[in-house]
């Protein structure tokens, strides 16, 4: 599995620590940008009875910038670079582009070829979510922003938590390129539905008799603000982004150990 690793890591040698260093720099500026904008705005979330319900259960401002910072549509668009562009390749992109039979013709077992992206892709997602930790917390302790308050504990378990929401899309994209030979169709899809699946999160919760219909989307499932805040970590949420990323990789895995090439 080595080469195989070592194959994939090179061909992510500049968008992956470009990536990389985008998720640091996101944190540090969300918290610093924070830091120096008026109370007004650090706190100019939602209706007014938003505001003062949080006001009155001492609403942690700063926990609530950063965990909208962790679903922000930059950070993911950052991170589908990898969620979604690395698991299409990782079957249509290389069927397309020929490579898939000649890696495997070495011979490499179908189910290492496979096992390999899935290394690399879970792991690069891994260090993105904790990279945009790292990069929060950088900034909390240069700045010290007021107020608000934020731990490394609460930041730890937050990345974990944004890891789970990132393997979830990466499982359906690899799905996706398990049923698909061509790698624009695949990634097409895959696009599609991240794109339609945030949408529908956020329209779902504005329509009362759509709302219990959001949970189809797994952004209904992350909500990191209360971690941040000192809160439980929501065991049950990430329950189900790790069982949508398990599910989709065990059926595309399953797909691809028994399709033609």
């Amino acid at each position: 599995m080595r080469p195989l690793l070592a194959r994939i890591a090179w061909e992510h040698r500049v968008r992956l620590p470009l990536i990389a260093l985008f998720a640091l720099a996101w944190g540090f500026l969300i918290v610093t940008f924070y830091a120096y904008a008026d109370t007004t705005t650090q706190t100019n979330f939602g209706p007014e009875q938003i505001r003062s319900a949080l006001r009155i259960f001492g609403g942690n401002w700063l926990a609530i910038w950063v965990g909208l910072g962790a679903a922000h549509p930059l950070l993911l668009a950052a991170s589908c670079v990898i969620a979604v562009g690395t698991a299409v390749r990782a079957i249509a992109g290389e069927l397309e582009g020929g490579t898939l039979e000649l890696v495997l013709s070495r011979p490499v077992e179908r189910g290492r070829y496979l096992a390999a992206y899935l290394v690399f892709t879970l792991a690069a997602l891994a260090a993105i979510a904790l990279l945009y930790g790292v990069g929060a917390y950088a900034a909390w302790l240069i700045v010290h922003p007021d107020p608000g308050s934020l731990s490394a504990a609460s930041l730890a378990r937050t990345a974990a938590y944004l890891a789970l929401l990132l393997w979830a899309i990466a499982g359906y994209s690899l799905l996706c390129s398990a049923y698909a030979r061509e790698r624009g169709r695949a990634l097409g899809l895959a696009t599609g539905l991240t794109i339609g699946l945030y949408a529908w999160n956020f329209l779902a919760s504005l329509v009362g008799t759509l709302a219990p219909f959001a949970r189809i989307s797994p952004w209904y499932w992350f909500n990191p603000a209360p971690v941040l805040g000192g809160g439980a970590f929501p065991w049950s949420d990430a329950l189900v982004l790790a069982a949508v990323a398990v599910v989709c990789c065990g059926v595309a895995a399953r797909e691809f150990l028994r399709r033609d090439l």
